[in-house]
């Protein structure tokens, strides 16, 4: 009912709008990553063209980094995708590290992240993928060592729900 799916001019709008943003500085863009909701930060992976976003700096991190620690694991499956192999394997935050070490030094990675990483870098790409001071483990070793930990492991979950008292009940737990 008046919204448009795909493209259209309110669309275009936004991407215009964020990419004047991303040129500014990135106000706007950093305003979403830090204080938007899921919602927000979902619209701004797939509206925004990720190399805007991978302009944006913010105290030694690129907006893309910040976005990717802030989302919501539903949706990031989508930001890996949207960023691609060029992105996550060579866009560094000022302490050298790959947009892709960021995704993988998450909690509440999961098998979704991986199938994704997984379509985006074939094994080769990965072993590429390393800091700037190419020292370390390159990606395909942190990727397979992930993706052991996860079969063994449930992901974490960096936002759990708390159970409610019932109506009554008090939060503090009884002296004995």
């Amino acid at each position: 009912s008046g919204t448009q799916r795909s493209g259209g001019p309110d669309l275009q709008v936004l991407q215009e709008f964020i990419r004047a943003d991303c040129r500014a500085g990135g106000l706007f863009v950093l305003n979403v990553i830090r204080r938007g909701g899921t919602i927000d930060r979902a619209a701004l992976i797939m509206i925004a063209d990720p190399s805007d976003l991978a302009a944006v700096e913010s105290g030694g991190s690129t907006a893309l980094h910040l976005l990717a620690g802030a989302c919501d694991k539903g949706i990031r499956p989508a930001l890996i995708r949207r960023c691609g192999r060029n992105l996550l394997g060579t866009l560094y935050d000022r302490r050298g590290i790959p947009l892709l070490y960021t995704i993988f030094g998450l909690g509440d990675l999961c098998r979704s992240d991986l199938d994704a990483i997984a379509r985006e870098f074939s094994p080769e790409d990965l072993r590429r993928v390393l800091p700037k001071n190419r020292t370390g483990k390159n990606g395909f070793e942190i990727f397979s060592e992930t993706s052991l930990a996860l079969r063994s492991h449930a992901s974490l979950d960096r936002h759990p729900f708390f159970k409610k008292n019932l109506p009554g009940e008090s939060p503090v737990p009884k002296k004995e």
